[in-house]
């Protein structure tokens, strides 16, 4: 082969484009036919439980130039406060499957 020339270039089979449809419909109800499936349940049962802490009291100590250095005078005893806790449960079949404060107050200051 010494040359080659084109000689026609004629597209003789036009192409033809693939054409692709989008859904876009939102589905706003189940269809009546739609399969469906049972949920198992679950027997949650909520207990709440209430306990106390003591609160211990502070010692608050004043100077005072009437006594020797060294010397101590109780003027007033001290009273430990209390805390009053309550919190929650949550039992599945018989397991606490979670625990969680619901309240943390001093009833009681000290």
């Amino acid at each position: 082969v010494v040359k080659t020339e084109e000689i026609s270039n004629t597209i003789t089979t036009p192409a033809t484009p693939r054409i692709v449809q989008v859904g876009t419909k939102v589905v706003e109800e189940v269809a009546k036919d739609a399969p469906s499936h049972e949920l198992p349940s679950l027997d949650i049962v909520e207990s709440d439980t209430s306990y106390t802490e003591p609160v211990a009291y502070d010692t608050l100590e004043f100077p005072n130039n009437e006594l020797l250095a060294g010397e101590t005078v109780v003027s007033q005893e001290g009273v430990d406060g209390v805390r009053t806790i309550v919190t929650r449960r949550y039992t599945v079949d018989g397991q606490v499957v979670k625990t969680e404060e619901i309240s943390n107050t001093i009833t009681t200051p000290a």
